[in-house]
């Protein structure tokens, strides 16, 4: 896989990090809203599709930029700690 990264991924990473930075540190969103607001979803892809693609973000900024996101199973969402 090619270590470039497509403009597409990089306006979905700045929308991800936009929708945490306008929340409370700590403060879940929820995986649907997150979907929607970034651009993962829509309906031309399988909700499956867009979690997994979501998730892939999630853990570049862990593998790259060292971010604690965790995965909050009582409200459905992730939390940037």
């Amino acid at each position: 896989m090619s270590k470039d990264i497509s403009s597409v991924r990089i306006v979905r990473l700045n929308c991800l990090l936009a929708q945490w930075g306008l929340r409370r540190r700590g403060c879940p969103i929820p995986t649907g809203i997150l979907i929607g607001e970034v651009g993962y979803g829509g309906e031309t892809k399988k909700e499956e599709a867009s979690i997994r693609l979501l998730q892939r973000d999630i853990r570049f900024f862990k593998d790259h930029f060292s971010l604690e996101i965790v995965y909050d199973r009582r409200l459905k969402g992730y939390v940037l700690q």
